[in-house]
This record gives C-alpha cells, sequence and structure tokens, in this order.
C-alpha cells in the first residue's frame, strides 16, 4: 500500500486525484492527515467514501498532551545530551508524541512506500522520519513553487511583528551552534533560527533534524518527482541533491491532458491556437487567498475585498469574454464570500 501525507485542503486535490488514478490502475492507498481538525474532517469524508483507511495524525498525537505532565514522564524526556529547560521539555514531549503518532500510523497502515508534498521544515517530519526507520521509501510529489526566498519574506514578516527567533546569549543559543549550526541563518536584524531555539535543540533530540532547514525540500526523502525540466531546474538551483531529482511530470498536467481529448474541438483549438468558441475567449482567474494581514504594506488596496472588486470590475468591461474565478481551496469562509460577491461566476472545480 501506498500511504500519502497531507496537511491542506490544497494539498488534497492533488492527493486526491493523484490516489483516484491509483486505484483505477488497481493499486491501494491509505491517506494520513496532519492538518487543523476542521481540514482532518473534511479530508476524512473523502477517503472513507473511497473505502480507504484515513489516519488523523494530529489527534493521535494529541490525545497525550491533555494530560498533566507525569514526573516519569518528565524524567523520559530529560534523557539527552544536556538538561532541557521548561521550554525545550515542552517541546520535547510535543516532538516525541508526534513520533509516538507517526510509527503508529506506518505500523497500523503498513504502507511500503510514503508519499509527502514537501519535505522540509514545513513537512511532516516525524511521519518521514518513521518511515525513513522502518526502511520505507519516502516520494516528494511537490505541492507549489516553494523557493528560500520565501524565507526571507517570512523573516522580515517576523521582523516586523518583533517575531524574530533571534540568537541571544545564553544555553540554548551555545547549543545550537554546537549541535545545530544548519538551523541558523544570517540577516540584517542579526542571526536567527526558524524556530525558537529550545524547538531547534527538541527536534535534534528527538530525531526530527533535517539536513537543510533553509531549503523547502531540505529533508530526508529518498527522491522529488521533477514536474518539468524548468523545475527540475529550479530545484537544483535552491540546493536540492541532483540524485534525488527523478523526471516524473506532473498529475496537474494529465488532467489537463484527459480535458483537451475530452471533446475535438478542444484539441482542435489547442492545435491552432482559436478560441473554443468562435468570438468568444474564456478567461480563468485563480486568486490567491488573502496576505493582507502579513503583506498589506506593499498592496495599494487596504483589504482584500476591494482589491477582488477592482479585479473583477475591469475583467467585466473586456468584450466577448467569459470569465471564470476558481476558489482558493485554503482560502477561509470570509475571502470567498468577498470573492463571490465581486465576481460573476465562480467554481470549486479545480
Amino acid at each position: 500500500m501506498i500511504l500519502f501525507s497531507v496537511y491542506s485542503s490544497s494539498q488534497w486535490t492533488l492527493i486526491g486525484e493523484t490516489i483516484h488514478r491509483l486505484l483505477s490502475a488497481g493499486g491501494r492507498a491509505g491517506v494520513a492527515c496532519n492538518g487543523s481538525p476542521s481540514t482532518a474532517l473534511v479530508i476524512r469524508e473523502q477517503v472513507t467514501a473511497l473505502g480507504l483507511p484515513f489516519f488523523d495524525q494530529e489527534d493521535l498525537a494529541s490525545r497525550a498532551l491533555v494530560r498533566p505532565l507525569s514526573g516519569l514522564e518528565r524524567q523520559r524526556l530529560s534523557v539527552g545530551p544536556w538538561p532541557p529547560s521548561d521550554a525545550e521539555l515542552s517541546y520535547r514531549r510535543v516532538f516525541a508524541e508526534q513520533n509516538r503518532a507517526a510509527r503508529h500510523i506506518i505500523e497500523e497502515s503498513r504502507a511500503r512506500l510514503l508519499v509527502v508534498c514537501e519535505d522540509g521544515p514545513g513537512g511532516n517530519t516525524a511521519l518521514i522520519s518513521a518511515a525513513k526507520h522502518d526502511g520505507l521509501p519516502v516520494v516528494i510529489t511537490p505541492f507549489g513553487i516553494g523557493e528560500s526566498r520565501d524565507y526571507d519574506n517570512f523573516l522580515e514578516d517576523k521582523h516586523q511583528e518583533g517575531n524574530l527567533n533571534l540568537l541571544l546569549d545564553g544555553p540554548a543559543t551555545d547549543r545550537v551552534r554546537a549541535s545545530a549550526p544548519h538551523w541558523i541563518r544570517e540577516t540584517p536584524y542579526g542571526e536567527v533560527t526558524l524556530f525558537p531555539a529550545d524547538a531547534v535543540l527538541a527536534r535534534i533530540v528527538e530525531n526530527l533534524d533535517i539536513p537543510s532547514p533553509w531549503v523547502v525540500h531540505g529533508g530526508l526523502a529518498d527522491c522529488l518527482i521533477c514536474e518539468s525540466r524548468a523545475m527540475r531546474r529550479h530545484y537544483e538551483r535552491e540546493g536540492v541533491p541532483p540524485e534525488k531529482l527523478v523526471d516524473g511530470g506532473s498529475v496537474y498536467c494529465d488532467v489537463i491532458h484527459d480535458a483537451l481529448r475530452s471533446h475535438p474541438k478542444y484539441k482542435s483549438a489547442l492545435h491552432t491556437s482559436r478560441t473554443i468558441t468562435p468570438g468568444r475567449i474564456s478567461i480563468l482567474v485563480a486568486l490567491p487567498p488573502s496576505y493582507h494581514s502579513n503583506r498589506g504594506r506593499f498592496s495599494e488596496f487596504s483589504d482584500y475585498p476591494p482589491l477582488c472588486q477592482a479585479v473583477f470590475d475591469l475583467l467585466g468591461r473586456l468584450p466577448n469574454a467569459d470569465i471564470t474565478v476558481s476558489l482558493h481551496p485554503n482560502a477561509p469562509p470570509d475571502q470567498k464570500t468577498a470573492v463571490r460577491q465581486a465576481a460573476a461566476a465562480c467554481s470549486d472545480e479545480w
């Protein structure tokens, strides 16, 4: 069986399509979700409707955390190369439960392969680590186009908020420098880590370290499926080892290919560079969720609704155009409402 790891509704769009194609080819699949309870609920319904096993990883990991920390547990978690601070101990406990949940999922699923959408600091490190421990190959089918400069924007936002994880003098900083220097990044604001120093140290102790924390796919996966030659070059620039890169295309392209084959007029439009319907042009608008909360200072619009309204007012003035709007699956309800109120035709299809 192939086990798929999913974090968000957007990832499920890709993974769900992949699973449908796998099942039609006679394969077997299961899904582990480490997203929010609301995300897990939505994905669980769709997975169980397919008759597939579903594992709520966050629920499994959080069950023990509601209990007060016992003396025996404190003693067990304190074992390591250095005595933990209270903050590091708390992180160790969280990571230990994530590892326990991940091992349970790998055991119960009897998977032979793990497929993830991301392998780095934002990935499902516990499940990847558990899979690697049991000798399971781990494959990345990338979702989105992440790059290291995204971290620059992230750090700039954290600086604006006053929430940077600056390395300050103290025992935790000394230990990070000695045991996890690859987690340190030099910035105009000083040396920083992605997570608090205590969290970085807890990851090291709980075997959740990754080789390149400042690379989107800088973790322990065995291979990354490149969608195209251009994306292979992108991953190489990002610092992913060339030996991990495998040319495999993308399920997105499979879907487009099938759509083009579904009607002769679609194929004709593609090969002649003409519109499908003579005299009319179709425009698909795929808006991202709002980033006004942390990137609004770079926008000429005060908020998301006026931005949406301006976009669709402009499109509405185009002659002979049919406008379809794709709602981003990760957009919260108020943002979807803003798009629906401004747009003529919205679609939940992808």
